[in-house]
């Protein structure tokens, strides 16, 4: 195996550097999954009241589009647009660099 790359899962890969590698598993301890666990429940809480939060102040603006007309969306949606679009140039741009 000596000179070659392995990925998990994956073939071998020629080593250019003529290096061996190893693969490692991690075992991942209680204190790792409780903390992993925590993290991850309070993510989807800040969510889920994110969500609600959008909802209610949704649900008390709608009276308010008579009087004002559906054009206040308008730029609303059309900054939405350009912040996902900007996310999404900004993550492709930061992979290309990490992988070459």
């Amino acid at each position: 195996m000596a000179g070659q790359l392995t990925r998990p899962g994956g073939p071998a890969l020629p080593d250019p550097l003529g290096q061996t590698r190893r693969v490692t598993k991690t075992r991942r301890g209680r204190a790792d999954l409780l903390f992993r666990g925590v993290a991850g429940s309070g993510g989807a809480l800040v969510l889920v009241i994110m969500v609600l939060v959008g909802t209610f102040l949704a649900y008390r603006a709608w009276g308010a589009l008579p009087f004002t007309g559906a054009y206040v969306l308008g730029p609303l949606v059309g900054a939405v647009v350009l912040l996902a679009v900007g996310a999404v140039l900004t993550t492709a741009n930061r992979r290309r660099r990490r992988h070459g």
